[in-house]
């Protein structure tokens, strides 16, 4: 009897063994059964199963049971251009330079070639793995991914449309989809941009049951671009109401428990815009008596900023049905969109890029004298003066923030809040105080140099990456553009003094492609602002 039991128990054990491997087979390779099988039933069932807001992430992952040797393509740069500089690049799987040496053949001393292709042994091949991760909130302007998922829908076409929670802030029409412009391809990098208004976008499910489309939070791009503007604008919070006086009903708590949550503000008495701003901040309470009765005064706070709650309808026409789902509203969620309060000078900064802003041979560019006018001296100098200090200027005037005085002069661009370590839009102050010095009260410190915005920094940590005005160095041009600069360069990085850096800002971006972008030196900016 007891050995009955035993086979009956084995036997049981290897079916559960058997299920398992059965499911962990499947799960590592969804992408092939996401479209053809359910777990249940073993046959396609169709399902519209999510919608979100996504960023590209790329992943470099390793490609076991790949024998295939790895290729190392020789680069120009120093770092790479050595058979050491080569070995140690490979940090998870070390290798010494004479390793690499041996298996290809190369005798002393050792003399390798840019763009020579060599092999790395002892390495495990590896791939880009890219995945769309979900995000909750968007900024306005910026480009983001949308993904659909889906099961045994491949090769069906999805249709997206974006709409605003009611109140709606940006479009006036109820039932309106908002709208925004498309790229032509999932290309991160890609500048393929339809300039054309899009209501819905579409997209076919892929093999890992994803449908996916790479937008623009704006509307087209036009001249003027007054639709965008105006959205822009929607977005800054007006100033809070006056003080309310408000009268409490009977069944609202007390003011002298400190629980002010039941003193609701009544919509009517102010516009939808403040109704908006107001349910996102705090404010002052006070009690005060008022002809025998208790009235609550309430002093709003400015709210930081207002946030436009956004959700997602998706339509897909499958096999067996028609679907149509609200995500994540059907949840009784919504995705945010805002605008960016990190480092606001830089959408000017960019913007001055983006237009191709350069000094004028006769020096006349009205651009040009427009930043002088937002700087504290130089109101009626042109492009013919330096003027890296009065694009600083302009850019953080227009977000709201006042430069030193003497602005248009790149030294005095030191009395802002000084940092420790550059964030991303930091203010990089070179001083080249031997050339040109100023006094001030006696003291010296310096005049002529240069000012730029930081914007990246190189992967080996020997560059900061600067976006700034009066730039062009040995090229002789003197444009708005993205140039480098040694940093052992940086006198000071400083940004306004009513700026509190966020942690996040603290990470710069890395730019890869150095010798992709000019050098500036002692020399080429001796003289630039």
């Amino acid at each position: 009897m007891s050995g009955h039991n035993q086979e009956t128990i084995n036997a049981a054990l290897q079916l559960i063994d058997a299920r398992s491997k059965r499911i962990e087979e499947i799960n590592r390779n969804w992408a092939d059964y996401a479209n053809q099988t359910t777990l249940a039933t073993n046959e396609g069932e169709e399902t519209l199963q999510d919608a979100y807001f996504a960023e590209r992430k790329e992943e470099e992952v390793s490609i076991e049971g790949n024998s295939d040797p790895v290729i190392h393509r020789v680069g120009e740069t120093s770092q790479h251009s050595t058979l050491a500089g080569i070995a140690g690049s490979y940090t998870e799987n070390p290798v010494s330079y004479l390793d690499i040496a041996t298996e290809n053949g190369i005798e002393d001393p050792y003399i390798i070639h840019p763009g020579q292709r060599l092999v790395i042994p002892n390495q495990v091949p590896t791939e880009i793995v890219v995945n769309y991760m979900p995000v909750k909130s968007v900024t306005l302007g910026s480009d983001t991914y949308i993904v659909v998922k889906g099961f045994a829908l491949q090769g069906k076409e999805a249709t997206i449309q974006v709409f605003e929670k009611n109140p709606f802030l940006l479009m006036e029409a109820e039932d309106t989809p908002l709208t925004f412009l498309e790229y032509r391809s999932l290309d991160p990098e890609g500048d393929d941009l339809i300039n054309e208004n899009q209501t819905e976008f579409k997209a076919e499910f892929n093999d890992k049951g994803e449908a996916i489309v790479k937008i623009q939070l704006r509307p087209k791009k036009e001249d003027p671009d007054t639709v965008y503007l105006e959205w822009q604008e929607k977005f800054i919070p007006e100033d809070p109401l006056e003080d309310f006086r408000i009268e409490p009903n009977a069944d609202q708590n007390d003011l002298s428990s400190g629980d002010t949550s039941d003193f609701i503000l009544d919509p009517e008495t102010e516009n939808e815009r403040n109704r908006i701003a107001m349910e996102r901040v705090n404010g002052t309470y006070t009690s005060e008596n008022v002809d025998g009765a208790n009235v609550l005064n309430f002093s709003p706070n400015p709210p930081a900023q207002i946030i436009d709650p956004l959700w997602l309808l998706v339509k897909v026409v499958g096999d067996n049905a028609t679907y149509e789902r609200r995500f994540p509203e059907e949840r009784g969620e919504h995705f945010r969109l805002e605008v960016n309060n990190h480092v606001p000078w830089m959408e000017f900064a960019w913007q001055e890029e983006q237009m191709g802003v350069s000094a004028w041979a006769n020096g006349n560019n009205p651009r040009i004298s427009e930043y002088f006018g937002a700087s504290t001296n130089g109101q009626n100098w042109n492009d013919n003066t330096n003027w890296c200090g009065a694009y600083v200027s302009w850019c953080i005037v227009q977000a709201g923030f006042s430069p030193p005085p003497l602005s248009a002069r790149a030294a005095f661009w030191q009395f802002l809040k000084q940092l420790d370590t550059p964030i991303y839009g930091a203010i990089a102050v070179r001083d080249n105080g031997a050339n040109d010095p100023i006094s001030i009260d006696g003291s010296q410190i310096g005049g002529a140099g240069h000012v730029t915005f930081i914007v990246g920094v190189s992967s080996d940590g020997n560059y900061y990456f600067c976006l700034g005005g009066n730039q062009g160095g040995a090229s002789g041009e003197r444009n708005v553009q993205v140039s480098r600069y040694r940093t052992t360069a940086i006198d000071w990085f400083v940004v306004p003094h009513s700026y509190n850096p966020s942690p996040e800002e603290y990470e710069l971006p890395v730019y890869e492609n150095v010798n992709d972008f000019e050098e500036l030196t002692d020399e080429n900016t001796r003289n630039k602002g």
